[in-house]
């Protein structure tokens, strides 16, 4: 059977201090039962990088986005050949990405593609089944199912029914081959009733990967 995925997005938190007390307390667990993920602000990925391989740490690093651009006299912008240099994985099209920065599909379409050319592995975030369409030439991308109105950062949000985050994941299985993982308000509590749904291959956490011990405790109920 295949580990869980628990990808932590630290969002824009942390600095480099406490991403060390994060790794220190977080390095004293055991979770070879997870692939664990961490997607640091771009100014920790050497950082948590370094710190992962002196420590010898059985975790992958992503980045939280990467420019639509593919380099040039884009100020402020990074691209995916160099977030390649730190990670393995880059997180696009989230949320927050959409609702704060107006990112449509057509900006999603062109990061996956830059993603992919660089041989950066695409974790792509998607609230409906049609966005999920009109990214089918990403086949080694994995998508994040975040509905709508169970996303952590609403006010108004609340955990999404187990039926229907289920209904999805088994359309989304007959027509897709890509690995899909789960984000919407998970915590320690829920997070072993939405493990039960098949077709889910893992999580995407906010808010609560933010404390490493809770973190851990999603990890564990999560298996």
């Amino acid at each position: 059977m295949k580990k869980p995925l628990i990808a932590a997005n630290w969002k824009s938190n942390k600095t480099k201090i406490e991403a060390k007390s994060w790794l220190e307390t977080f390095s004293n667990q055991k979770f070879e039962s997870s692939e664990i993920i961490i997607f640091p602000s771009f100014t920790l990925l050497d950082f948590v990088s370094n710190f992962i391989e002196e420590k010898s740490m059985p975790i992958k690093i992503g980045a939280q986005d990467l420019s639509k651009f593919s380099g040039g006299p884009y100020t402020g912008e990074v691209s995916a050949n160099q977030i390649k240099d730190f990670c393995e994985y880059v997180l696009i099209g989230h949320s927050e990405r959409r609702s704060n920065f107006q990112e449509d599909m057509e900006t999603i379409r062109i990061k996956a593609e830059n993603a992919i050319s660089a041989s950066l592995r695409p974790i792509i975030c998607i609230s409906d089944f049609d966005e999920a369409r009109s990214l089918e030439f990403a086949k080694d991308a994995i998508f994040a199912y975040e509905p709508q109105g169970s996303i952590s950062t609403n006010p108004n949000s609340k955990p999404a029914e187990i039926s229907d985050v289920s209904d999805f994941v088994q359309k989304f299985s007959v027509t897709f081959e890509n690995e899909l993982i789960y984000g919407g308000s998970i915590n320690a509590q829920n997070v072993s009733d939405y493990s039960k749904i098949k077709g889910i291959s893992g999580f995407l956490i906010g808010s609560e990967s933010l404390d490493p011990n809770s973190f851990f405790e999603i990890i564990k109920n999560a298996v």
